[in-house]
């Protein structure tokens, strides 16, 4: 699989760093002082990543630059003169490993502390599938292939990198139809919606979901976590269009696939979407429909459940709860709460933060 042009190894996992999250607050409170504090951290994180890419060599060439290169022309050497150029059981497995632990541990990690391991996994699977392998190996190939070019999906949408995101997500998609894996492609194009929802398209987050489920089934092969995510993510559309009934049957729908236990156990990409995430897709589904009293119910809820660990996603339920004060009226409880919410480090300041943001941004702008 070939990344699209014009990626850089090390530029895509950059984030938004401590000087767009000042940006993001100044604008929200159209201080002058802190409009200025942004200026001169982002005009300090321009140096230290430009020093941080001739250190490993993303702009100039140099020792550093050097040794690398050699040790990635060299990996594979001594597999060639034993006769083991083919990928081998060991390494397979512990490729199909490493594509599960991040799974598991993305949502609870910055792209800074993941995104280089998965990009260094990505090539490697790359490589292998260059190579001729035995059929059982190539489809076991092809479907860890899928899952990491998911990952680079998510790397890049969380570092704002749209694009990108959507060109990693057709590879996958590829590799997973090569593979003849449904559930893999279902789930890869459900994460569509990643980008449709930064864009505020939600005719887009509705055919993601739809499209989805028809390419998965509602068979007992397919988990119950990741048909919920499905109709979780066809509610968040049909929420956005004004479809209130048709929001509440997909939620209803989602709820209780999530409980049927006959079904397929779900994989680690899944693991994100327990309970406590599907009461917090159901309010900011209530958000969207701009049901304040609603959204509120089940936003609590789920931050009641979430740990002081979990910041990502407990700074998205702040906003959404930012909003849903804001529909109910309760302008200024919800930009102190906003604020609140941006008070993170700059690695965990991901993508559907930056979406949130700018929604609330939009609804302080409908209230005048």
């Amino acid at each position: 699989m070939q990344a699209a042009s014009g990626r850089g190894n090390v530029v895509i996992f950059a984030g938004l760093g401590a000087g767009e999250i000042l940006k993001l607050r100044a604008a929200l409170t159209d201080d002058p002082a802190l409009y200025e504090r942004a200026h001169e951290a982002s005009e300090q994180e321009a140096m230290d990543r430009a020093a941080f890419l001739r250190l490993t060599g993303g702009v100039a060439a140099g020792a550093f630059a050097e040794l690398a290169q050699t040790l990635e022309v060299s990996r594979g050497e001594l597999g060639r003169v034993l006769g083991t150029a083919r990928i081998g059981r060991r390494r397979l497995e512990r490729l199909e490993r490493a594509a599960q632990r991040y799974a598991r541990i993305y949502a609870t990690s910055t792209p800074l502390q993941v995104g280089p391991g998965i990009r260094d996994h990505y090539l490697a699977v790359s490589v292998a599938l260059g190579q001729t392998q035995l059929d059982d190996h190539h489809v076991r190939l092809l479907q860890v292939a899928g899952k990491f070019a998911g990952l680079m999906s998510w790397l890049c949408f969380d570092t704002n990198q749209q694009g990108a995101a959507l060109d990693y997500l057709d590879e996958g998609i590829e590799a997973a139809e090569q593979a003849e894996d449904r559930p893999l492609a279902g789930y890869l194009t459900a994460s569509r919606n990643r980008v449709a929802s930064a864009e505020g398209d939600h005719q887009e987050m509705r055919d993601a979901g739809e499209a989805a489920i028809a390419i998965t089934g509602e068979g007992n092969e397919v988990s119950g976590r990741m048909l919920a995510w499905c109709y979780g993510l066809l509610a968040r559309g049909r929420a956005g269009m004004g479809d209130m009934a048709g929001m509440e049957d997909a939620l209803s729908r989602a709820e209780q696939v999530m409980g049927e236990d006959d079904r397929t156990t779900h994989g680690p990409e899944l693991e994100f979407f327990d309970f406590t995430r599907f009461k917090a897709l159901t309010g900011e589904c209530y958000v969207f429909a701009k049901r304040p009293q609603l959204a509120r119910v089940h936003l609590d809820e789920a931050l009641g459940l979430l740990a002081s660990t979990q910041v990502k996603l407990r700074a998205m339920v702040e906003l959404d709860l930012a909003r849903a004060e804001v529909h109910a009226g309760e302008v200024s409880d919800g930009r102190e709460r906003a604020l609140q919410a941006l008070s993170l480090e700059g690695g965990a300041f991901i993508g559907p933060l930056a979406q949130r943001v700018r929604d609330f941004k939009a609804d302080l702008v409908a209230r005048g």
